[in-house]
């Protein structure tokens, strides 16, 4: 439908799970049409999902599109004394490398992962498994398969899309990337957008083993009073498999670990201020990020108790939405605009949420 195939669309110019540094809040939001019916027959809303990811390429840039820095590895050239350029191995490196390049600009996504992978192969080869330049190639590599897997999926490209999830996912086994310090963190990144793949092609329940297998994995590693992105799309995910008390537990737990957060980086913020140092636009930064968080939450939270009959507390629930979202983030902000749209549903004085048609 079309629905789906926004949020497919919106997958190629987000942010990743973990929020990473750089891209406008606003551009990373995307709207679920996974959401069904209640049992009254009244169907809220969709709830909001973050998706996509950062720009990434083989070139050099720097990227976060899998919650942590990924740096492209030095050429060939560089990791070798001259007198080995003219290495067949080498050569063939560079060549597998460069055509790697030109295949990513033509958008041949499928050969340029997988003359990636052969350069990675004689990389570790040549080098060595443990070479810091191996190792990077190996992170570049897994960001890459997920970048552009995303923008397949993006496309329409669903088998290509999945082939280069599938890469991504191989690459972050257990024992498939000796020495690869990240490696935990990028499996879970990549879970996630296996998750992501799964909902956008209907798949309700492969789309919760991945988030689950995500989160069981991000919360061994993330700070348990941090909270991320992937804890808000699960919720979105139990809305659409119609478990809406444990969703509605859910966005109030973030909610919960939202206001703390919030808490905490506006001491962080004055403090800043009051000794004029360095770090004060990080913590705007973040913010920002964790107001539209709180918003998402409170606006999820709302269709969960539209869908358990809880008429007053969703209300209550969206006006919190609303006014955080005019007084943290303005009129003009695309949820902002969202959350409005949702007041429009709700019939002042009854607390009564009216149906509106969720799309799949």
């Amino acid at each position: 439908s079309g629905s789906v195939a926004a949020d497919a669309a919106a997958c190629a110019t987000g942010r990743p799970p973990l929020l990473a540094a750089t891209s406008s809040v606003a551009s990373l939001l995307s709207l679920s049409s996974a959401c069904t019916g209640s049992a009254s027959g009244s169907s809220p809303a969709a709830p909001l999902w973050f998706g996509g990811l950062a720009a990434v390429s083989w070139g050099g840039r720097a990227s976060e599109s899998t919650g942590l820095p990924v740096v492209a590895p030095a050429g060939i050239f560089d990791c070798v004394p001259e007198d080995l350029h003219n290495d067949l191995v080498v050569r063939d490196i560079q060549h597998l490398e460069a055509e790697a390049a030109s295949q990513e600009r033509a958008s041949r996504f499928g050969d340029a992962a997988e003359g990636l992978r052969r350069a990675l192969d004689l990389r570790r080869g040549f080098l060595g498994t443990g070479h810091p330049e191996c190792l990077r190639a190996a992170e570049a590599y897994i960001a890459l398969c997920n970048h552009w897997g995303l923008r397949c999926l993006a496309l329409g490209q669903h088998t290509l899309a999945l082939a280069l999830l599938k890469r991504a996912e191989t690459m972050t086994e257990t024992g498939a990337s000796p020495g690869l310090s990240g490696r935990a963190r990028l499996r879970a990144t990549t879970l996630y957008y296996l998750c992501t793949y799964y909902r956008v092609r209907g798949k309700l329940s492969a789309a919760m083993q991945f988030a689950e297998k995500a989160l069981a994995i991000e919360r061994r590693f993330k700070d348990p009073e941090r909270p991320s992105t992937l804890d808000l799309n699960y919720a979105c995910l139990l809305i659409a498999v119609n478990r809406h008390d444990d969703a509605a537990c859910c966005c109030e737990a973030s909610v919960e670990l939202l206001v703390k957060e919030e808490r905490k980086l506006q001491e962080r913020l004055f403090q800043h201020m009051l000794d004029a140092g360095e770090g004060g636009a990080e913590a705007e930064r973040r913010l920002h990020e964790v107001a539209c968080m709180l918003v998402a939450a409170h606006y999820n939270n709302w269709v969960a108790l539209c869908h358990l009959g809880r008429q007053r507390a969703a209300s209550e629930s969206l006006r919190k939405a609303a006014a955080l979202a005019q007084r943290r983030l303005g009129a003009v902000h695309p949820l902002t605009g969202k959350v409005e749209q949702a007041m429009d549903l709700v019939v002042p004085g009854l607390h009564v949420c009216t149906p509106s048609v969720a799309s799949k």
